[in-house]
């Protein structure tokens, strides 16, 4: 593995937790939630497109770096809800046009986080929850 995929791997499981911590939070913070996923799958796309010699670009477009990756393999991601995770994303930052997720899309975003993870940790051939393969 190139140097520099396991930190983004790494930082890319921390927003998992974090997410996770949220999920279970009595006040259940979700754009906090909605944020999160966005990250994690952002970087977990970034290491694997990193990983076959993608040069950075400093982008916060799910879509467009998944672009990037059908170049190189299909993962068959659901590019539906992938774009959901991404209005979501851009509203989170912008208070005004803001609308809370419900319980039902924030489990969507999570589930097809946690399906990313583990697809682009196999891809890369790191075991799940192990970045240390």
């Amino acid at each position: 593995m190139k140097n520099g995929i396991k930190e983004w791997i790494l930082v890319a499981d921390k927003d998992i937790e974090t997410i996770k911590v949220l999920m279970e939070s009595p006040t259940f913070i979700t754009h906090s939630i909605a944020f999160h996923c966005q990250q994690a799958i952002e970087k977990y796309f970034k290491a694997y497109l990193l990983e076959h010699g993608w040069e950075l670009k400093r982008t916060h477009d799910l879509m467009r770096l998944y672009i990037e990756i059908e170049k190189i393999k299909d993962l068959k991601i659901n590019t539906d809800t992938l774009m959901e995770i991404d209005k979501m994303y851009i509203d989170t930052r912008y208070p005004d046009d803001f609308r809370e997720p419900t319980k039902e899309e924030l489990k969507k975003f999570f589930d097809l986080a946690a399906e990313i993870e583990l697809k682009i940790k196999h891809e890369l051939g790191i075991n799940a929850g192990n970045t240390e393969s």
